[in-house]
C-alpha cells in the first residue's frame, strides 16, 4: 500500500503560456500557465501551474498551434507553498493531452493527517492539513491545507494515513456565488490506522 501519494490534473484552456528555455546546463524547459476552468459545479477556477521538459513544452505548442481552442488536460503534482502568510496553491505538469473533459482542477493526496485548522470566515470552517513525503526524496515532506465542512473533518482522526480527493472550487460557486478558489475535500479514504482498516466516506 503507498502512504504517501501526490497527483494533480487540471482540465481546462490555456489563458497565458510563458515558455522558459534554461541557460544553465542540465535545467529542464518549462512553461508557465494560467489555465482557466470554467463550470458551474466548481466556479470561474484559474489554476496555475508549470510544464516540466523540453519534449512537454513543444507537445504542448503544437497543441496550441493545431488545436488553439480546444480544452487540454494537464498531469502531474499537486503544490502549495506559504509566502507572507497566505497559503498559494498550484500545480508542477509532466505531461498534456488534448481533453474532451469537464473543466475542472483537481487533486488526490494520500497522507497523515497532521493537524485541523478553523477558518470561521469560510463556508467549510475546517483546512486538514495533510503531510506527504516529496516524491523522489525519502524524509522530506509537504503539508496540504484541504478545505472541508466541519462534519467530514471530525470524521478524519488525527495520525491516521488518508487519501483525500479534491478539487479547486470557487467559494459559494455551488450556489451561483462569486470569490477566492480554494481547495475542498470531495471525498476521503483512511488508508491506515490502529485497526488497520481501510474505509471510504
Amino acid at each position: 500500500m503507498n502512504l504517501n501519494y501526490n497527483k494533480g490534473v487540471v482540465w481546462g484552456l490555456v489563458e497565458e503560456v510563458q515558455y522558459r528555455t534554461p541557460r544553465t546546463a542540465g535545467k529542464k524547459p518549462s512553461a508557465k500557465l494560467t489555465l482557466l476552468c470554467v463550470s458551474e459545479q466548481y466556479g470561474k477556477v484559474k489554476a496555475y501551474g508549470r510544464l516540466w521538459g523540453g519534449e512537454s513544452c513543444a507537445n504542448l505548442k503544437a497543441i496550441l498551434k493545431h488545436f488553439p481552442n480546444d480544452p487540454i488536460r494537464f498531469e502531474g503534482f499537486f503544490t502549495q507553498y506559504k509566502k507572507r502568510g497566505t497559503i498559494y496553491t498550484g500545480y508542477n505538469f509532466i505531461q498534456c493531452e488534448t481533453t474532451s473533459d469537464t473543466h475542472r482542477a483537481s487533486f488526490i493526496l494520500t497522507g497523515k493527517c497532521v493537524g485541523k485548522v478553523t477558518k470561521s470566515d469560510e463556508p467549510y470552517h475546517e483546512a486538514l492539513e495533510i503531510q506527504v513525503e516529496q516524491y523522489n526524496q525519502p524524509g522530506k515532506f509537504n503539508v496540504f491545507q484541504i478545505f472541508a465542512e466541519p462534519e467530514t473533518a471530525d470524521k478524519v482522526p488525527m495520525s491516521s494515513i488518508v487519501q483525500v480527493n479534491g478539487s479547486i472550487m470557487e467559494r459559494d460557486a455551488e450556489f451561483g456565488g462569486s470569490g477566492f478558489s480554494r481547495p475542498v475535500l470531495k471525498q476521503f479514504f483512511i488508508r491506515q490506522r490502529q485497526a488497520q482498516t481501510s474505509e471510504v466516506f
